[in-house]
């Protein structure tokens, strides 16, 4: 089943890629630049927050340096020193009131700031603040508790300057000790309150410093309770330019009061930083804040600049690349799809117009070269499949007549083989009866020689009885010859010796009968000795028969051996005849199989090749000659498949036989196998 594609023009699938591309490649050209220019404000608002910390760390010592100028020339003053001379402490900071007044107004109308003076006798007690109403709380009060610079330039009777908690909450100070002839008074310090300190620093309309002091050491001033209070951190400045988000304030001022950090959003930015003492350590954190939006506007304008060129740029090459497609490839594959579509009909007669020299214009030659080389080739094509039919229906028709006839050769080898089979059986029954009696006949020549050796013994034996009968006769000559003498002695005896002349002859006549039984024994035995040896030589002539016998035996079971070996030969030859005839008839009816199928496709070659155009001749003899080759075939086919059946008739009626000699008394030839 056909499976439905989706209808999508070749210039659709250019130009979706080429433009995701170049979108992509713009995309990540304005992720690059966006990067480029948050990293530009990053470091512009760092830089920025940076620069407000140096410059605050060295204001504080360019003011702290400008206070202690001033309480080092108020040490070193005469007025000074006798004010402190006084035993009355209330007329002496009377009389340095009078002595400093002018001075302090010159100086504070010159800065244009309130001049803070502090006047302290040892070790902390405070002598005189100047900068209040005489007679309330102006002096003679402990500050040792809370005022350690004080108490170092007691101790130490060296300069103090930098930042310090006080009464008047986190101040710059610069201290310095007062003596007279040699001896330390008390110490004199000149401050600056951090409001006038912030004025003092160029700031523009959009930035503001806050000075937030540590509540651990604003508890000794006023300003836990009039200043405004954000977590543990107390404001020492104006909340002028402050802004609202007090949970943003003090993130921003935990985070600085170790180190500098710096946060910024879309608007503004803020950095804290750490408020060192005197001493090193934290008493408050800066809050520097500024309103970005002039730099970020800065910044990105160059930004947005090559953005729009970029997209400008884009837009026009996206353009030219759709038109460029639409030109150059587009059209030319419709012109190239409309000669396909026409060749896929079968008309190779069509002609492809389209030239260039570009890549496509290469692929059109090559398409028209092919074409036309397809015209050809199928031209030829169906000629050969027009010979092709013919020659492979008379190879159909010649392969099963050859499938046929070794189909029979393979019968009739079977049944030779089963002859030769059944004739090797008997061989070998016929050596195995052989083999058989040849062990009867050794059997019986074995018995005869035994009888022999009984016959030779029973003659050995006979001439033994010979031989005793001799003996015994020789006994009754003797005895006889006694009984001779006994009746001798008997007659001379007389009347006394007739007993013994009666004995004396019956002994005679015992041994007279003993010599003629022996006589006769040994005439007997004599002829069974005779009649003995000629029986031994009878079995011996009979024993040598029956090996000669045996002999003979042997080798007809030998030859019967050596024939079946032939056989069997014969019978192994045939056999591989057999297999070879089965494979044979095989490969036979497989080359049918295989000669048919072959007719089968170049029917359907006929059938491919025969929609094809070409505007040769063959297209209009390839139907003839198509029709003219089926029914030659069938003919043919007929032919010979009558033919074949008549001879197969023919085999089975006659069947196979073999002459075998019937003169099987010669063996002497049967070693020639």
């Amino acid at each position: 089943m056909e499976t439905k594609r989706a209808k999508i023009k070749l210039s659709f699938k250019l130009i979706i890629p080429v433009v995701s591309v170049f979108i992509t490649a713009g995309l990540l050209i304005v992720f690059f630049v966006s990067s480029a220019v948050k990293k530009r404000i990053d470091n512009d608002i760092r830089e920025r927050g940076l620069y407000m910390q140096s410059l605050f760390y060295s204001h504080v010592d360019e003011v702290s340096l400008r206070a202690l100028h001033l309480a080092t020339i108020l040490s070193t003053s005469e007025e000074v020193k006798t004010a402190y001379r006084y035993t009355d402490e209330t007329e002496g900071r009377t009389y340095l009131r009078q002595q400093l007044s002018n001075e302090l107004t010159e100086i504070s109308t010159a800065t244009g700031t309130q001049v803070l003076v502090h006047f302290h006798k040892a070790p902390a007690v405070s002598f005189l603040r100047t900068w209040r109403t005489p007679g309330v709380n102006d002096g003679g009060d402990d500050i040792s508790s809370f005022r350690k610079s004080v108490l170092r330039v007691a101790q130490t009777g060296s300069f103090v300057t930098g930042v310090e908690a006080g009464k008047a909450g986190l101040t710059i100070r610069g201290i310095a000790p007062i003596t007279d002839n040699g001896k330390y008074v008390g110490s004199v310090e000149h401050f600056y309150n951090f409001e006038d300190f912030t004025e003092s620093i160029e700031l523009s309309k959009r930035e503001n410093l806050h000075i937030f002091a540590i509540d651990t050491f604003a508890q000794i001033s006023n300003e836990n309770s009039l200043s405004k209070k954000i977590g543990n951190f107390i404001l020492s400045s104006s909340d002028k330019g402050l802004i609202s988000d007090t949970t943003l304030i003090l993130s921003t001022l935990n985070s600085g009061n170790k180190a500098f950090f710096q946060f910024y959003n879309d608007t503004a930015a803020l950095s804290s930083f750490p408020i060192f003492d005197f001493s090193g350590a934290t008493v408050g954190v800066a809050l520097y804040t500024t309103n970005i939006t002039d730099i970020v506007k800065v910044a990105k304008a160059p930004a947005r600049v090559f953005i729009t060129i970029l997209t400008i740029a884009l837009l026009v090459m996206i353009i030219s690349i759709i038109v460029s497609i639409q030109l150059n490839i587009a059209r030319p594959f419709k012109r190239i799809s409309a000669f396909l579509s026409k060749t896929s009909t079968g008309d190779l007669t069509a002609v492809l117009t389209y030239t260039s020299n570009d890549e496509i214009g290469s692929l059109s030659d090559s398409l028209r070269q092919t074409f036309e080389n397809l015209s050809t080739v199928f031209g030829s094509t169906k000629r050969i499949a027009g010979n092709l039919s013919h020659a492979s229906k008379y190879l159909n028709s010649s392969s099963q007549q050859v499938a046929q006839g070794a189909s029979e050769q393979a019968a009739s080898v079977e049944e030779v083989s089963a002859s030769m089979e059944e004739m090797s059986a008997n061989i070998e029954q016929n050596a195995d009866n052989a083999t058989t009696t040849e062990k009867e006949v050794y059997l019986a020549a074995a018995a005869v020689y035994e009888g022999n050796k009984s016959v030779q013994k029973t003659a050995e034996l006979m001439s033994s009885i010979s031989d005793k009968a001799n003996t015994i006769n020789e006994i009754a000559k003797q005895t006889n010859i006694l009984a001779l003498n006994a009746s001798v002695e008997a007659a001379n005896a007389g009347e006394f010796g007739e007993g013994f002349a009666v004995i004396a002859r019956e002994i005679r006549s015992l041994a007279e009968t003993s010599r003629k039984a022996s006589i006769e024994i040994r005439e007997a035995i004599q002829q069974g000795v005779e009649i003995a040896n000629k029986s031994s030589n009878q079995l011996t002539e009979i024993v040598k028969k029956m090996e000669k016998s045996s002999d003979m035996i042997r080798q007809i079971v030998t030859a019967s051996r050596e024939q079946k070996n032939g056989v069997d030969q014969v019978v192994g030859g045939i056999q591989q005849l057999n297999k070879v005839t089965q494979q044979n008839a095989a490969i036979a009816e497989e080359l049918a199989t295989n000669a048919e199928q072959l007719a089968g496709q170049s029917e359907n070659l006929i059938q491919m090749v025969i929609v094809f155009k070409t505007g040769d001749e063959a297209d209009e003899n390839l139907n003839h000659t198509h029709k003219s080759d089926d029914q030659e075939f069938d003919s043919v086919k007929q032919h010979d498949l009558s033919e074949n059946t008549t001879k197969h008739a023919e085999h089975k009626e006659n069947g196979y036989s073999f002459e075998l000699s019937s003169d099987m008394n010669d063996d002497s030839e049967f070693e020639l196998y």
